[in-house]
Protein backbone atom coordinates (compact mmCIF):
# COMPACT_ATOMS: atom_id res chain seq x y z
CA UNK A 1 0.00 0.00 0.00
CA UNK A 2 1.58 3.58 -1.16
CA UNK A 3 1.41 6.42 1.43
CA UNK A 4 0.97 9.55 0.67
CA UNK A 5 2.95 12.28 3.31
CA UNK A 6 0.36 14.96 4.30
CA UNK A 7 0.86 18.14 5.32
CA UNK A 8 -2.15 20.24 7.06
CA UNK A 9 -4.45 18.01 4.70
CA UNK A 10 -2.37 18.92 1.59
CA UNK A 11 -0.02 16.36 -0.21
CA UNK A 12 3.45 16.73 0.60
CA UNK A 13 4.74 16.72 -3.17
CA UNK A 14 2.07 19.41 -4.17
CA UNK A 15 3.27 21.68 -1.97
CA UNK A 16 6.47 21.07 -2.94
CA UNK A 17 5.88 21.33 -6.67
CA UNK A 18 3.58 24.93 -5.35
CA UNK A 19 6.48 26.20 -3.84
CA UNK A 20 8.88 25.14 -6.71
CA UNK A 21 6.35 27.21 -9.17
CA UNK A 22 5.83 29.77 -6.96
CA UNK A 23 7.75 33.20 -7.42
CA UNK A 24 8.68 35.65 -5.07
CA UNK A 25 9.52 39.13 -6.90
CA UNK A 26 10.64 40.84 -3.77
CA UNK A 27 12.87 40.62 -0.71
CA UNK A 28 13.00 43.19 1.86
CA UNK A 29 16.15 45.58 2.05
CA UNK A 30 15.49 46.96 5.16
CA UNK A 31 11.70 47.19 7.15
CA UNK A 32 10.48 49.49 4.53
CA UNK A 33 12.58 49.34 1.26
CA UNK A 34 12.13 46.35 -1.24
CA UNK A 35 14.60 44.52 -3.60
CA UNK A 36 12.98 43.41 -7.04
CA UNK A 37 14.43 39.49 -7.12
CA UNK A 38 13.42 38.52 -10.52
CA UNK A 39 13.02 41.93 -13.15
CA UNK A 40 11.33 39.92 -14.79
CA UNK A 41 7.94 39.59 -12.88
CA UNK A 42 7.77 43.42 -12.24
CA UNK A 43 4.32 44.76 -11.64
CA UNK A 44 2.00 46.17 -14.13
CA UNK A 45 1.66 50.20 -13.28
CA UNK A 46 0.63 53.05 -15.03
CA UNK A 47 1.85 56.91 -14.50
CA UNK A 48 -1.62 58.11 -13.54
CA UNK A 49 -1.49 55.76 -10.54
CA UNK A 50 1.31 58.03 -9.29
CA UNK A 51 -0.80 60.91 -9.79
CA UNK A 52 -1.32 61.53 -5.56
CA UNK A 53 2.18 62.40 -5.73
CA UNK A 54 1.86 65.41 -7.47
CA UNK A 55 2.42 68.75 -5.87
CA UNK A 56 4.61 70.51 -3.58
CA UNK A 57 6.64 69.06 -0.53
CA UNK A 58 8.55 70.04 2.31
CA UNK A 59 9.96 68.89 5.85
CA UNK A 60 13.04 67.14 7.05
CA UNK A 61 15.42 64.26 6.33
CA UNK A 62 18.66 63.49 5.83
CA UNK A 63 20.29 66.02 8.95
CA UNK A 64 18.33 69.00 6.61
CA UNK A 65 15.16 70.40 5.24
CA UNK A 66 14.31 68.45 2.11
CA UNK A 67 11.70 70.27 -0.59
CA UNK A 68 10.04 68.00 -3.16
CA UNK A 69 8.13 68.89 -6.13
CA UNK A 70 6.00 66.38 -8.38
CA UNK A 71 4.35 67.82 -11.83
CA UNK A 72 1.09 65.60 -12.64
CA UNK A 73 1.39 62.94 -14.91
CA UNK A 74 1.06 63.18 -18.50
CA UNK A 75 3.01 61.61 -21.36
CA UNK A 76 3.78 58.72 -19.43
CA UNK A 77 5.50 60.65 -17.55
CA UNK A 78 6.17 62.42 -14.19
CA UNK A 79 8.71 65.12 -13.64
CA UNK A 80 10.18 65.92 -9.96
CA UNK A 81 12.97 67.77 -8.23
CA UNK A 82 14.80 67.84 -5.23
CA UNK A 83 16.82 69.43 -2.63
CA UNK A 84 18.21 69.20 0.55
CA UNK A 85 19.50 72.11 3.08
CA UNK A 86 21.93 71.73 5.37
CA UNK A 87 22.25 74.21 8.28
CA UNK A 88 21.91 77.37 5.60
CA UNK A 89 23.50 76.01 2.66
CA UNK A 90 22.28 73.28 -0.17
CA UNK A 91 24.02 70.06 0.15
CA UNK A 92 22.10 67.91 -2.80
CA UNK A 93 19.67 68.83 -5.59
CA UNK A 94 18.38 66.17 -7.80
CA UNK A 95 16.12 65.82 -11.09
CA UNK A 96 13.59 63.30 -10.89
CA UNK A 97 12.08 61.52 -13.10
CA UNK A 98 9.02 58.24 -12.81
CA UNK A 99 8.35 56.68 -16.70
CA UNK A 100 6.27 54.07 -17.86
CA UNK A 101 8.78 51.47 -18.79
CA UNK A 102 7.73 47.95 -20.26
CA UNK A 103 3.83 48.17 -18.58
CA UNK A 104 5.56 49.03 -15.41
CA UNK A 105 7.38 52.07 -13.61
CA UNK A 106 10.53 53.54 -13.27
CA UNK A 107 12.24 55.78 -10.90
CA UNK A 108 15.10 57.82 -12.36
CA UNK A 109 17.69 60.35 -10.08
CA UNK A 110 20.14 62.45 -11.50
CA UNK A 111 22.00 64.26 -8.95
CA UNK A 112 24.12 67.83 -8.60
CA UNK A 113 26.01 69.28 -6.07
CA UNK A 114 25.07 72.41 -4.88
CA UNK A 115 27.43 74.35 -7.49
CA UNK A 116 25.14 72.37 -10.16
CA UNK A 117 27.59 69.84 -11.18
CA UNK A 118 26.40 66.19 -11.56
CA UNK A 119 27.04 63.25 -9.84
CA UNK A 120 26.52 61.17 -12.47
CA UNK A 121 28.30 60.79 -16.25
CA UNK A 122 26.11 62.98 -18.63
CA UNK A 123 24.44 59.90 -19.91
CA UNK A 124 23.88 58.21 -16.40
CA UNK A 125 21.23 58.11 -13.58
CA UNK A 126 20.34 56.21 -10.70
CA UNK A 127 17.59 53.77 -11.91
CA UNK A 128 14.70 52.64 -9.20
CA UNK A 129 12.37 49.87 -10.90
CA UNK A 130 9.14 49.13 -9.19
CA UNK A 131 8.47 46.36 -6.98
CA UNK A 132 5.24 46.19 -6.11
CA UNK A 133 2.55 49.22 -5.99
CA UNK A 134 -0.55 50.08 -4.10
CA UNK A 135 -3.47 52.63 -3.78
CA UNK A 136 -1.50 55.40 -1.96
CA UNK A 137 2.40 53.92 -1.45
CA UNK A 138 4.79 52.70 -4.22
CA UNK A 139 7.63 50.48 -3.61
CA UNK A 140 10.93 50.35 -5.74
CA UNK A 141 13.47 48.24 -5.87
CA UNK A 142 15.94 50.61 -3.06
CA UNK A 143 13.22 53.34 -2.55
CA UNK A 144 9.86 53.60 -1.16
CA UNK A 145 7.10 56.40 -1.36
CA UNK A 146 4.06 56.60 0.53
CA UNK A 147 1.09 59.06 2.30
CA UNK A 148 1.12 59.48 5.60
CA UNK A 149 -2.78 60.69 6.30
CA UNK A 150 -4.09 63.50 4.54
CA UNK A 151 -1.27 65.69 4.11
CA UNK A 152 2.33 63.96 4.51
CA UNK A 153 4.28 61.96 2.36
CA UNK A 154 7.30 59.24 3.74
CA UNK A 155 10.17 58.26 1.82
CA UNK A 156 12.39 55.58 2.78
CA UNK A 157 15.68 55.33 0.81
CA UNK A 158 18.31 53.08 1.18
CA UNK A 159 21.91 54.99 1.68
CA UNK A 160 25.19 53.28 0.93
CA UNK A 161 26.46 50.20 -0.51
CA UNK A 162 25.10 46.32 -0.42
CA UNK A 163 26.45 44.56 2.97
CA UNK A 164 27.08 48.49 4.46
CA UNK A 165 23.30 50.09 3.94
CA UNK A 166 20.54 52.07 5.81
CA UNK A 167 17.62 53.50 5.62
CA UNK A 168 17.01 56.93 5.93
CA UNK A 169 13.67 58.25 6.56
CA UNK A 170 12.32 61.81 4.86
CA UNK A 171 8.78 63.15 5.94
CA UNK A 172 7.17 65.77 4.12
CA UNK A 173 3.96 68.09 4.44
CA UNK A 174 1.80 68.81 1.23
CA UNK A 175 2.63 73.03 0.96
CA UNK A 176 0.83 73.00 -2.80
Amino acid sequence: MKHILMLSGIPAFLVLVIGVITVYPQSRKTDNVFRLDDTANRPSATISQMAWLAGSWAGEGLGGHVEETWNTPSGGTMIGSFKLVQGDEPSIYEIELMVELGGSLEWRVKHFNPDFSAWEEKADFVSFPLVKIEEEAAYFDGLTVMKDGEDGLKVFLIIGHEGEIREETLSFRRVR
